[in-house]
């Protein structure tokens, strides 16, 4: 029994090594092949979410090129309409996995925990575009469609300065710089580099 113990922990242990090993990730991606993507969704307003979605999919393709292909499947509202469902459910995983021909999809979100502007609030203008300090989260899912159940989900926080934050009505916040790869480009990145690891080899 002692000796089929150890050789049970041996195993344990090269299963633990293999998957904690640099260049080997967790999600193996290019298994899949054709990667369906959801637009990053968000609770801020403004053009943040777009920059995560563009950040993420170009981070997928850095995978590997010629193995994968990224198939953009517009918010998740628009795609519950072109499969006439009204949630994201495993029938509805399985449905858009026949649909768009892909293995498995992506689908995230952007949450705005607190910002914290270098001004005070009660000295400037609505609509007046400042710095602030962020605080955000990005969540992602790996939904994988021939049973419909989640493959894979992590979360991770950042804190940056970032530009171009406007003040409207009743205090909202609203993220619509101009130039939002510079404004929020920093946060954005940090948040898909780390969100990312677990599927990047290397």
């Amino acid at each position: 029994m002692r000796k089929v113990y150890y050789i049970i922990m041996a195993g344990v242990l090269l299963l633990f090594a293999a998957g904690c090993a640099p260049g080997v990730p967790v999600v193996d991606l290019t298994e899949y092949g054709r990667v369906g993507f959801i637009d990053v969704s968000s609770s801020a307003e403004g053009e943040i979410a777009k920059v995560a979605s563009q950040e993420l999919v170009e981070k997928i393709m850095q995978i590997d090129k010629e193995k994968i292909t990224v198939v953009e499947l517009g918010s998740e509202e628009e795609l519950l309409r072109a499969v006439g469902r009204e949630r994201i459910d495993p029938e509805t995983i399985q449905m858009i996995g026949k649909k768009y021909n892909v293995g498995v999809m992506v689908s995230s979100h952007l949450n705005i925990s607190e910002v914290r502007p270098h001004l005070d609030i009660s000295t400037i203008t609505e609509s007046l575009g400042v710095k602030a300090d962020v605080d955000a989260s990005l969540i992602v899912k790996l939904l994988e469609t021939e049973g419909g159940g989640t493959l894979w989900t992590d979360s991770v926080e950042d804190t940056q300065s970032v530009a171009s934050v406007s003040i409207g009505s009743g205090g909202l916040f609203h993220f619509d710089a101009s130039t939002p790869e510079k404004a929020y480009g920093e946060l954005v990145r940090n948040l898909v580099r780390k969100i990312s690891r677990d599927f990047m080899s290397g």
